[in-house]
């Protein structure tokens, strides 16, 4: 599956739950015995709420981070990160929106619309009636907390919705925002 980087909500009152844990091998050790199903990467309380993608990583831009664990993770993350972090990610999508959307461009008016075409065929894809399934249409007063994803597209101009649903929608008061990967 490969290294990916998600977003998720994880409860404030919880974290005192794994605050005795010194170190990770004895993180390891304590959710092998008590917690098989997770791991100290990937708690029971966490909630994914997006999932940015493979072998990306924006806690190496200098960000504002604090660590959740009071030790150092060697080949996961397990962060939490504030408001700003989630804007400059936002900021991140925008951007590369415009530059795909330039570079296409570049190609049309070089005479190349091989690209373009390919773009095209994929978005009629997209939107053709079996992407519709993939659009969050049901009603938010279910009472459980929402999962962030109006749409599963990875294409960054629909992904980015995901993310300004995060903005808008999470409690900042109660939960912390989790940067993770694994």
């Amino acid at each position: 599956m490969g290294y990916r980087v998600r977003l998720g909500r994880f409860p404030k009152v919880d974290r005192k739950r794994y605050m005795h844990l010194k170190s990770e091998a004895e993180a390891y050790e304590w959710f092998e015995q008590h917690d098989t199903e997770h791991a100290h990467y990937r708690p029971r309380e966490l909630q994914e709420l997006v999932e940015l993608g493979k072998y990306v990583d924006y806690k190496k831009q200098g960000l504002d981070v604090e660590k959740f664990y009071e030790f150092d993770l060697e080949e996961n993350d397990f962060i939490i990160v504030n408001r700003e972090f989630l804007l400059h990610i936002i900021e991140e999508y925008r951007t590369n929106t415009v530059v795909w959307y330039t570079e296409l461009l570049d190609e049309v008016a070089s005479g190349d619309v091989a690209q373009v075409s390919f773009h095209l065929k994929n978005k009629i894809n997209e939107w053709d009636n079996k992407y519709y399934s993939n659009l969050k249409t049901e009603e938010h007063d279910t009472g459980k907390h929402e999962d962030g994803r109006l749409t599963r597209s990875w294409k960054f101009e629909y992904a980015v919705f995901n993310l300004l649903f995060i903005l808008h929608t999470f409690d900042w008061d109660n939960d912390y925002l989790i940067y993770s990967g694994w």
